[in-house]
């Protein structure tokens, strides 16, 4: 008999398809990231919780800075205390800060329930944090002193000296303040003189614009070229009376005013302008019955109509222009104030 071969092959191991193996990859894959809803939510409430606590330290330093920024604004003001002169013609001094800050100053005219208005001072400093510069802290309203500065002064050191006004009798104080370096160009002698008293450092003397530093505010005296910040004008030898051109504005002064008008920004000055006029006037109304106490005492006084006139006219006065028309009347009222046996009030000169 004929044995027959028989072939026998080896079955191949059927292969799952394609469908089911990439379903098979899903499941596994969702399994890798399967995460308990508990997880999930405490996440969710440690970035809540995280937040609000970044949020309320943000708001508490922010508070806390407000306050302690108003409380340097207010120790300002108690700093500027010594520069009353008293007996002295002029008192110059500097303040440091730890780091470079910002003074912002705002100025409001004579009301009826404010007579002779007022000045506010906000104090802010660098950051480093966020934002350049922090907010300002509260405003701190001072209302028996006249500032001259510029709306903000901007820096580590601020310089402040003070000057008597004297409207005949003496009016006020006036103190100016700043930040920045200056180069007063071919000043009258007197001026020169006073400053070198001073010994302010930001304040420098120069013959020629091209002279002083790149960065300083160059203060020209009756002469005016393109190196000039500001230009003063007087035809007195003295410079007792003139105006002063300044970031395009024309601002009038008299005495001591002058440092006033360099110093301050326009708006400041007109605004102070406006403040010194009504006390002016009223302590015009004040000498006036002054004379009536004096004459009991054999002290006749002929400055009545003087008087009369100033208190008047700086009442009405709105402008520096108009402020500095009264300076006549109260040369003539001086000169006759000094001659008199009984002086009624005591001048800047004696």
């Amino acid at each position: 008999m004929k044995l027959r071969k028989i072939k026998i092959t080896k079955s191949k191991k059927a292969e799952p398809s394609l469908h089911f193996y990439h379903r098979r990859k899903l499941l596994k894959c969702k399994k890798g990231f399967d995460m308990p809803f508990s997880w999930i939510f405490a996440i969710i409430v440690g970035a809540v919780i995280l937040f609000l606590a970044i949020y309320t330290t943000t708001k508490f330093i922010d508070v806390a800075k407000y306050e302690q920024y108003t409380e340097a604004a207010k120790s300002i003001t108690i700093l500027l205390d010594p520069l009353e002169t008293g007996i002295a013609s002029a008192v110059g001094d500097m303040i440091g800060f730890r780091k470079e800050t910002r003074i912002h100053y705002n100025c409001y005219t004579p009301t009826i329930d404010n007579t002779f208005g007022k000045q506010t001072i906000a104090f802010s400093e660098k950051s480093g944090i966020g934002k350049e510069w922090a907010e300002a802290g509260g405003e701190i309203s001072v209302r028996n002193k006249f500032i001259f500065s510029d709306k903000v002064e901007q820096g580590e050191e601020l310089y402040l000296f003070s000057k008597p006004f004297y409207a005949g009798y003496k009016v006020s104080d006036i103190i100016m303040i700043s930040t920045e370096d200056y180069c007063f160009v071919s000043a009258p002698n007197a001026i020169l003189e006073e400053l070198e008293q001073l010994n302010l450092k930001n304040i420098n003397m120069s013959d020629s614009v091209s002279d002083c530093s790149q960065q300083s505010e160059k203060v020209c005296f009756n002469f005016a070229n393109t190196g000039c910040d500001s230009v003063v004008y007087s035809s007195d030898a003295e410079f007792d009376i003139g105006y002063v051109e300044k970031q395009g504005q024309r601002v009038e002064y008299f005495d001591s005013l002058l440092y006033a008008a360099v110093f301050s920004a326009p708006e400041i000055y007109e605004c102070n302008i406006q403040r010194i006029a009504a006390k002016s006037a009223e302590l015009a109304e004040v000498y006036n019955t002054k004379i009536d106490i004096v004459t009991i005492k054999d002290c006749n006084s002929n400055l009545g109509p003087y008087l009369n006139v100033i208190s008047t006219a700086a009442k009405a006065a709105n402008s520096s222009l108009e402020f500095a028309a009264l300076y006549d009347i109260i040369q003539e009222m001086d000169d006759l104030n000094k001659d008199a046996v009984c002086p009624l009030y005591a001048g800047e000169d004696y």
